[in-house]
């Protein structure tokens, strides 16, 4: 409607985007370190089973991280910051997101690693996974991204 003031997002609705683009790109993250780097590890000459301690570190430090922490972080994020009515459906739309984070790690590591090899693939996603540590960091901050995305205090 022409002329009708536009309505801003509730702050919520904010933090689960910035929140999503942070769970897609950690999996993201993920499925690019569990494709790429045994491959990398075994073409630089170690032994398969030297490949298997070093790989086995990443998730068992992942482990000892959430019993340290005592929940994803990211999933908590997106539970405190919905209002009970919407928690439902916000935790849906995170993890929609988040879980679509392994698809795209592959099909762009995958191809990364094609067409500038692997090294490249596993700086790429070391530099996208940072931008994406940034991007949500600015974000939930609740200046920066006021234009793109103005907060409203109804939630």
């Amino acid at each position: 409607m022409e002329g009708a003031p536009e309505k801003s997002k509730p702050a919520y609705q904010r933090s689960l985007v910035f929140t999503s683009q942070a769970g897609m790109v950690n999996n993201m993250n993920d499925s690019v370190v569990w494709g790429l780097l045994p491959v990398l590890l075994f073409d630089s000459g170690l032994l398969l089973e030297q490949v298997a301690v070093i790989v086995s570190i990443y998730p068992a430090v992942w482990g000892m991280g959430q019993l340290i922490m005592g929940y994803p972080t990211l999933l908590a994020a997106v539970s405190d910051s919905a209002p009970e009515i919407h928690r439902s459906r916000s935790l849906g739309i995170y993890r929609f997101f988040r879980d679509s984070g392994f698809a795209f790690g592959a099909l762009i590591g995958g191809i990364a690693a094609d067409s500038f090899g692997i090294p490249a693939a596993m700086g790429c996603i070391g530099t996208l996974t940072f931008l994406s540590g940034l991007v949500y960091w600015l974000g939930n901050s609740g200046k920066t991204f006021q234009a793109l995305m103005p907060v409203s205090e109804n939630k």
